[in-house]
């Protein structure tokens, strides 16, 4: 044992894996007892277990979202791991673009009720892509989550997806807070969030952006922001259709 210690004291980038193995498996044991929680409280507030009164519902509906933040948290710090954990390994397959899409939108589809936020998605039907399914939708979901949440109610989310040389696009516009020009270039560092950010939502880690970065650079891709403050937000995703790595460990 102490051998192995000391040969990972040597190899950062050993101690930087098992310690993210770590946090995933911990995180994995931490999010199931969440998710059974928000379950009961779905069940309560639909009456399934019988009729509550109304000071009873509001309290639970503000419990329930508090839940559902710290889900959205666990499920941010599990991306993080996992890309972090050890050498990744692509599995590419034949990907339909406005699928993937779709599901996201209907994920969050309670998010965007309550905000009264509408997200168009302008792609056509048969757009595809030979990719990584769980990178794309990690990178997807982190973009898409970000700009509900920063965006005020009754806005509009529009989400393009289209084909140019041997790329996909795929454009996020948003009419959130906006960043800063002092800001911008520190949004993709891990644990970072912007002050206005911050302010609207307390609860979040400043890991979504890194993650989105990650994933883009797995997928041999590229990534770009442009944002004013309070006129929104556009991100800019460039993949191949069918590069990417293979493996890959992370840099330091």
């Amino acid at each position: 044992m102490s051998k192995i210690i000391h040969h990972s004291c040597n190899h950062p980038e050993i101690l930087y894996k098992l310690k993210s193995e770590f946090i995933l498996q911990v995180i994995h044991e931490l999010r199931s007892p969440v998710a059974v929680i928000e379950g009961f409280h779905e069940m309560i507030l639909k009456g399934i277990t019988g009729k509550i009164n109304t000071k009873t519902k509001k309290t639970l509906e503000k419990a329930n979202h508090r839940i559902k933040n710290l889900l959205l948290i666990i499920d941010e710090l599990i991306d993080h791991a996992s890309i972090n954990s050890s050498i990744i390994k692509i599995k590419k397959t034949d990907l339909e673009i406005i699928k993937i899409l779709e599901d996201i939108k209907k994920k969050f589809r309670e998010l965007t009720n309550k905000k009264k936020i509408t997200i168009n998605i302008n792609c056509r039907p048969n757009l595809k892509i030979i990719s990584d399914k769980d990178l794309l939708i990690i990178l997807l979901n982190n973009i898409i989550s970000n700009a509900i949440i920063y965006s005020s109610e009754k806005s509009t989310i529009t989400v393009k997806a289209y084909h140019r040389g041997p790329y996909l696009n795929i454009v996020i516009n948003d009419q959130g807070i906006g960043i800063s020009k002092e800001e911008k270039n520190k949004i993709f560092e891990e644990f970072y969030r912007t002050r206005r950010a911050r302010k609207i939502e307390k609860d979040g880690t400043g890991l979504g952006l890194s993650i989105v970065k990650q994933a883009v650079s797995i997928l041999k891709g590229s990534i770009k922001i442009n944002s004013k403050v309070n006129k929104g937000t556009q991100v800019h995703v460039t993949l191949p259709f069918k590069k990417c790595s293979k493996t890959r460990y992370k840099n330091y």
